[in-house]
């Protein structure tokens, strides 16, 4: 992707119409942007907004010919966007590949071809001994 004026006036729209705020930064001279959006788990007009603006972002992102995956690859916040930027044949050969290099399933399993909503599991919240109040 490299019309980054079209996509900043797409993100400008996103951010009206769904509310939130959504800090982008990234590392421009590539195109790869990292899209963040900021929503309170616990206000359910909140989230609703957040999973419906991620949807629009992905599926934006590759109409516009971008890639979902950035620099990190399709981790378990992905997986429910793969199948958006790649065709069943394409992820059929991914998983013939990571079948190949991984037959027993050992090496992350679940991640990439599972549909993971990671904002459905519930909150977990930890303390530890050096946290301050």
């Amino acid at each position: 992707m490299r019309n980054y004026e079209k996509f900043a006036r797409f993100l400008a729209g996103l951010k009206r119409s769904s509310g939130l705020h959504i800090p982008t930064f990234g590392h421009l001279a590539d195109g790869n942007l990292h899209v963040n959006i900021m929503y309170h788990r616990a206000d359910p007009a909140e989230t609703k907004a957040a999973e419906h603006a991620v949807q629009q972002l992905m599926e934006t992102v590759v109409s516009f010919g971008g890639a979902i995956s950035g620099e990190h690859g399709i981790g378990l916040a992905k997986t429910p966007f793969l199948r958006i930027q790649h065709r069943p044949a394409q992820v059929k050969a991914m998983q013939a590949v990571k079948h190949a290099l991984d037959p027993r399933g050992i090496c992350n399993p679940g991640k990439m071809f599972g549909v993971v909503r990671i904002w459905k599991f519930p909150k977990v919240t930890v303390a530890f001994p050096w946290d301050h109040k």
